[in-house]
């Protein structure tokens, strides 16, 4: 009965054909492995001390609790307010700075990420490919680490695969395929490089429709006004707030300025203008980004490569994964998990960019979130500084374009049944 009651769940919410009794027991029996090895990463590596960016999110969150307002005791717009506000959620709920629940919520909704991914990936590409990407991605260390971690790209990735999966579930039905821009627009408020990957999807709509290769480029663009709505009355606060037009953080002129800096050479400067307003600041900061590019745009170029590294750097020794490298006991143990690391990560990188040369190359095309995705991380990534904790955005795609070879090798390729079989494109 309680096997029955999950196959229906799960065909209630995984579009295309039925799924069958193997199919459901293959999904059930990944999750578990799943959430075993977010548990025992967790009882390794528990949260106990908060700093960085984990100390700012959890202190923005005490402040709603406390005191009903988004710093204290001056507002702010310094971080994106989603994760923030979801950890209130959960202080209020469950006790202030409760991580175990932090952690227990955000391994359902880390299970639930992949889930929904495996739904857009299996109308797509087929159950195989489907199964054998929520296998990888169920294994792979940042999507299990960033689950225990007082860090934001978890819950930013569900809001991205819940937009996914509203415009695969509900592509005939325009009504709730336009709601898919709401997690939209709570991903880029959570973490602020959807903002960039809404900001180009609506350049591609507008590019695509000047070139007539759509026939309806609104239907595509409805989705992204939507998330635009999401976020403009933080936007609109963030005026009030600050005095100046703040889309979604401050934090995002700190990027740019520190990215640009010819001194900045992978560990963060002192900030300037740290006695100033938080105005002024962002005011600034953004000025000098952009003076530091317009008068020398050849070192601009020649930064590039080097921002790139730190984008493929396993566990760099700096800021951006301070929270994780401190729950390491040895240097001889982040060494050897850097290594395996970084080998996992290029193969897998591999295998996405070997998609674009398979016969699935047209899907990517049709399926333009996709290749976005990777487009708009390498794009934020050569303008800002290279932040290896973009990479969350786009690695269960890695994993896609991993799966998807993996499926057309033995043993997988074995047997051509319907079900198992690739669709051609």
């Amino acid at each position: 009965m309680e096997t029955h009651s999950l196959r229906h769940f799960f065909n209630r919410l995984l579009p295309g054909p039925p799924l069958g009794e193997r199919e459901g027991r293959c999904i059930l029996g990944i999750l578990t492995v799943g959430f075993l090895l977010r548990w025992v990463w967790w009882m390794r590596y528990p949260v106990d001390v908060l700093q960085g960016d984990a100390w700012r999110y959890s202190a923005r969150a005490m402040d709603l609790l406390q005191w009903g307002q988004f710093g204290f005791p001056n507002p702010t717009a310094y971080e994106p307010p989603g994760y923030s506000v979801f950890l209130y959620i959960i202080y209020a709920l469950f006790g202030s700075e409760n991580f175990q629940a932090v952690f227990e919520i955000q391994s359902a909704l880390s299970l639930l990420t992949l889930l929904l991914i495996y739904a857009v990936i299996r109308v797509h590409l087929g159950v195989k490919t489907a199964m054998i990407a929520l296998g990888l991605m169920a294994c792979f260390p940042t999507l299990v680490v960033f689950s225990t971690l007082i860090m934001s790209e978890g819950l930013a990735l569900f809001f991205f695969s819940v937009y996914l999966y509203f415009q695969t579930r509900f592509s005939g039905c325009e009504k709730l395929r336009v709601l898919g821009g709401i997690p939209l627009g709570l991903a880029a408020l959570t973490r602020e490089i959807f903002l960039a990957f809404i900001a180009v999807k609506l350049l591609w709509v507008v590019s695509v429709a000047i070139a007539g290769r759509t026939p309806r480029p609104l239907r595509v663009a409805l989705p992204m006004v939507m998330a635009v709505m999401v976020i403009l009355p933080w936007s609109v606060r963030n005026h009030t707030v600050i005095g100046s037009f703040v889309p979604v953080s401050t934090n995002a002129s700190e990027n740019l300025y520190f990215g640009n800096n010819p001194d900045y050479i992978g560990f963060r400067l002192d900030r300037p203008y740290s006695n100033l307003d938080e105005r002024t600041q962002y005011i600034l900061l953004r000025a000098d980004a952009v003076d530091y590019i317009v008068e020398d745009p050849v070192a601009f170029v020649g930064r590039m490569p080097g921002k790139l590294r730190r984008l493929a750097n396993p566990f760099p020794y700096e800021i951006t994964w301070s929270a994780f490298i401190t729950r390491i006991s040895t240097t001889s143990e982040i060494n050897r998990l850097a290594r395996v690391f970084l080998l996992v990560h290029s193969m897998v990188l591999l295998g996405f960019l070997l998609v674009f040369a398979l016969p699935c190359r047209k899907l990517l095309l049709e399926v333009p979130d996709w290749p976005m995705v990777l487009i708009v991380t390498l794009l934020v990534t050569v303008v800002t500084f290279g932040d290896p904790r973009f990479r969350f955005m786009y690695e269960p795609f890695m994993l896609m374009g991993c799966a998807l070879i993996l499926a057309r090798l033995p043993p997988w390729n074995k047997k051509a049944g319907a079900e198992n079989s690739v669709p051609a494109v």
